[in-house]
């Protein structure tokens, strides 16, 4: 049995992420995405491709580009998907996050994410690490 193409999608969206691609990342989102996140001061929703970019750049400069996703595995079917991450960075006061976490998209026929849910597996070391 063939992997579902849409685990192939998931998966460019990682490395696209990874090689700091948000052009490319975002090009696999819907129009009108909404990237729900959970702890921290990020909390909330993000709506649209600008907010979600806005979002990666704050990530970005929060963790000064240390944040890591390691995709451990990638499940997929025509509507969602869920990727089990191990999600690593550092703060210039040395503060530590590795946590692993799921998240779950919501697709559109053609694949791209509509919706974005993060489940941290150890959520009050998230939330410190985010404050």
């Amino acid at each position: 049995m063939s992997e579902h193409p849409n685990v192939a999608r998931i998966l460019q969206g990682y490395e696209r992420f990874a090689a700091r691609d948000v052009d490319a990342v975002l090009r696999l989102l819907s129009d009108d995405v909404a990237w729900h996140v959970s702890g921290g001061r990020f909390a909330g929703d993000h709506k649209g491709r600008d907010e979600v970019a806005a979002h990666f750049q704050e990530l970005t400069r929060f963790t000064e580009g240390t944040l890591l996703l390691n995709v451990l595995d990638v499940f997929a079917d025509d509507h969602h998907a869920v990727a089990n991450v191990r999600e690593t960075a550092t703060r210039a006061d040395g503060a530590r996050l590795d946590v692993r976490e799921a998240h779950v998209f919501h697709l559109d026929p053609d694949g791209r994410a509509t919706d974005w849910w993060n489940i941290h597996s150890d959520p009050e070391a998230y939330e410190a690490f985010f404050s």
